[in-house]
């Protein structure tokens, strides 16, 4: 991991947390200043269409990174059954910084979430 310590990730985690509260408040508020229904609908729309969109991107990137850790050790095990007097790496330090990552992205789909389920009800509730 990074050079700081649980103190930078605590940090780096705490704003991405305050990023997504202040995007949740602005896309809330944003959304109560239109007044006409259809606006508000195709408001909506587009914010289940950003929320489908980030989702995919972030399925994507777990799935790569799990990919890629997966390749690298298979790697590895074929160069230590070509040539034995290679030394297999020790990756505890690359999963666990897979994992770090795994969770913040899981972040980012939590507050994801809480976007579409707003959306949903400003989309079901616009034209009442």
């Amino acid at each position: 991991m990074d050079e700081g310590g649980s103190g930078e990730i605590l940090k780096c985690d705490s704003w991405r947390t305050a990023g997504a509260f202040s995007s949740i408040f602005f896309i809330g508020g944003g959304r109560r200043s239109l007044k006409d229904g259809s606006e508000k609908a195709i408001i909506s729309v587009l914010g289940i269409l950003y929320v489908l969109i980030r989702s995919v991107a972030i399925g994507q990137a777990i799935a790569f990174g799990n990919v890629v850790n997966a390749l690298d050790e298979r790697l590895d095990e074929i160069q230590y059954f070509v040539n034995a007097a290679h030394e297999k790496l020790d990756r505890s330090a690359v999963r666990d910084e897979l994992s770090y990552q795994h969770v913040k992205l899981y972040i980012d789909v939590f507050f994801l979430g809480l976007i579409s389920l707003g959306c949903l009800w400003s989309f079901f509730t616009a034209h009442s």
